[in-house]
């Protein structure tokens, strides 16, 4: 994410130069699948932030193939749980699920610029000059999810979701003129969330159970400390140093949502994911040759941040025995994220103010039933951004986006489905503009870049019946 990167270190660097990780084939296979699932739902983390901010949408194989429209409504698999809860009501029996999805980003700027605060130009330490490239920030990553129901009767039912709902990996070339604001991100998160479902006709279903979720970040940087000790001249690494900042938490919220079938031709399901609020507890430690910037940036961290609620609304509108139409809106609450405070035990502390904005996705697809075992699937989604210009900085160079999705469900026998999709996103190009005249940006200087970015997905998922 965009400061929760930073840790606060340009202030924490001038508070210092100022105070001194035997049995039939049929239920042979069963079990093998079974043990992917658990191998899966033990696997979980989130890795590369694929939606506004730093959450991870893609979270079913079958919504990737139709860019998430009709999300909440169901694609007669486990997935759709995720984001609504009360799709759990559709599943009979004893059902679970794995999906996998490949995340393959490219973000990269050719024309970083920087100076420090002292005025010295900033200089790519590879080449010794003051135009720099990025190299590609993004981290190809595995993000898998895992699902499982229980039917106990006709109205009630039980489902579990394991997810990784927020995540970020980018790494830039640390001799970059872009260093100071940041080298290394990595936040992954583990949310597991059992969940109650009542259908109480036909027509309406409801569901609503707590999650626990596990969140580690992990973010790195140069450090200018020449600026910091107020040595003039072209910044050129000579005095460089390093840090590395670790935190995790545990917190915890809940999921709701509600299914309406007013029709047998119509769905409508909403679902909610509530904030989760965690308080990040782990290190700084930083490396370099002038002691007293190190030491203060050396210790004992706390640092809070919110994930925001989701609200995602979807319908699926049959026209005939092949054609469905599918939609979804969908709204996070990114502007709880005003600003970003931590202390380290050194008695330095740091506010950064982030002033996000609430993201929008909205999505438009279909579906077509080739035969009784196919259902090919397609859609389209613009995303807005919850990241402003004036704040966006390397660690998270994310825009507005648009998504074009293909995919497809088979039935391969009475026990088992398997589903895959394709996406390739189009981002608007991303620039960074951080100057002095923000406080918060003394140590690390002055930047400008534009980011041009594009990623592309490919998900599978399978379901067992038991």
């Amino acid at each position: 994410m965009n400061r929760l990167g930073m840790f606060g270190l340009r202030t924490l660097i001038i508070k210092a130069h100022r105070s001194n990780e035997g049995l039939e084939m049929g239920t042979t296979h069963k079990l093998r699948l079974s043990a992917v699932l658990l191998a899966g739902a033990l696997a979980v983390t989130g890795n590369q932030a694929m939606a506004a901010g730093f959450a991870i949408r893609e979270q079913s194989a079958a919504g990737l193939g139709a860019a998430f429209a009709g999300s909440a409504t169901g694609y007669g698999d486990l997935s759709s749980m995720f984001y609504n809860p009360a799709t759990v009501t559709m599943n009979e029996g004893i059902q679970g699920q794995l999906d996998s999805s490949l995340i393959i980003p490219f973000s990269k700027s050719t024309n970083g610029a920087g100076s420090s605060a002292l005025g010295g130009a900033i200089l790519d330490t590879s080449t010794g000059v003051g135009i720099s490239k990025s190299g590609n920030i993004g981290v190809i990553a595995g993000v898998p999810s895992t699902y499982a129901s229980y039917s106990l009767n006709q109205n009630m039912y039980f489902g579990l979701s394991i997810n990784a709902p927020f995540g970020l990996s980018t790494k830039a070339d640390s001799n970059w003129i872009g260093r100071y604001h940041g080298v290394e991100s990595a936040i992954q998160t583990l949310n597991v969330n059992p969940i109650f479902g009542y259908k109480f006709s036909p027509v309406f279903s409801v569901a609503v159970g707590p999650t626990m979720q596990y969140m580690h970040a992990k973010l790195t940087s140069a450090v200018d400390m020449q600026t910091a000790a107020g040595i003039p001249g072209p910044v050129n690494g000579a005095f460089d140093g390093f840090n590395t900042t670790k935190g995790d938490d545990i917190g915890f919220g809940f999921t709701a949502g509600v299914l309406f079938t007013p029709t047998p031709m119509t769905r409508i399901g909403l679902g909610y994911r509530s904030a989760v609020k965690h308080t990040l507890k782990g290190t700084s430690r930083t490396t370099g040759p002038i002691a007293p910037v190190a030491a203060a940036l050396t210790g004992r961290i706390t640092g809070k941040i919110t994930t925001p609620e989701t609200v995602s609304l979807s319908f699926r509108q049959q026209l005939n025995d092949k054609f469905a139409l599918l939609g979804t809106a969908e709204w996070a609450n990114w502007s709880r994220f005003k600003d970003l405070t931590i202390n380290i035990s050194t008695g330095a502390s740091s506010v950064t103010v982030e002033n996000w904005k609430d993201s929008w996705y909205f999505a438009l697809g279909g579906e077509y039933k080739w035969s009784e075992s196919t259902t090919l699937r397609a859609g389209a989604a613009y995303e807005l951004s919850s990241v402003p210009d004036s704040t966006r900085t390397p660690r998270l160079p994310d825009n507005d986006r648009i998504w074009l999705s293909t995919g497809a469900s088979h039935k391969v026998n009475g026990w088992l489905d398997v589903n895959a999709g394709l996406t390739y996103i189009f981002i608007k190009k991303a620039p960074v503009s951080l100057s002095v005249a923000d406080p918060t940006n003394l140590g690390r200087g002055n930047l400008s870049a534009t980011f041009k970015n594009s990623i592309a997905i490919a998900s599978l998922s399978a379901k067992i019946h038991f």
